[in-house]
């Protein structure tokens, strides 16, 4: 009698863990047959396992200023026109404009032009004086000023350039 009790509790033991495996196996036969049922894991191409690789080269350049800004002859002893011309620039790229500046007790102002020569008028000035300069423009590029003149209007006489 005492045997049949012993061997009761391991029976009951082994009971137990047969059925701690036999869940475990239909958990796992589960998961398998829904991952086969989904089409399991698909591939991928991912971007950054590619060698591949660029080269290039990349330079620099400047607009160079125009030269050689110059006052031109007017028109008369009272003209109010002041004719200017200069020369394009003789390395880097050529320019598409040119911008004159000037500024002064005469006025302040710019304006562009696609030529080597400008007409400043009474009208962008008055009496007094006023310093000019040019700039090259290439697209959204501009070079340093030019040289500089010195524009004076004095009652009468005209003007003078210096």
């Amino acid at each position: 009698m005492s045997e049949s009790k012993a061997s009761e509790p391991q029976s009951g033991a082994r009971s137990v863990a047969r059925s701690g495996w036999r869940t475990a196996l239909v958990g796992i036969a589960a998961f398998l047959v829904a991952v086969l049922a989904v089409g399991g894991a698909q591939l991928t191409s991912a971007a950054w396992t590619d060698n591949e690789h660029v080269t290039a080269t990349v330079s620099s350049g400047s607009v160079s200023a125009p030269t050689n800004l110059i006052c031109l002859q007017s028109g008369g002893l009272l003209s109010s026109s002041i004719p200017i011309s200069w020369t394009a620039p003789a390395t880097g790229p050529a320019p598409t404009s040119y911008t004159v500046y000037f500024a002064g007790t005469a006025g302040t102002g710019s304006f562009t032009v696609t030529g080597t020569s400008a007409v400043i008028t009474g009208g962008l000035l008055t009496l007094g004086s006023a310093q000019v300069t040019v700039v090259s423009n290439y697209g959204n590029w501009q070079s340093p000023a030019s040289n500089a003149r010195t524009i004076s209007l004095v009652l009468i006489v005209g003007w003078g350039c210096s």
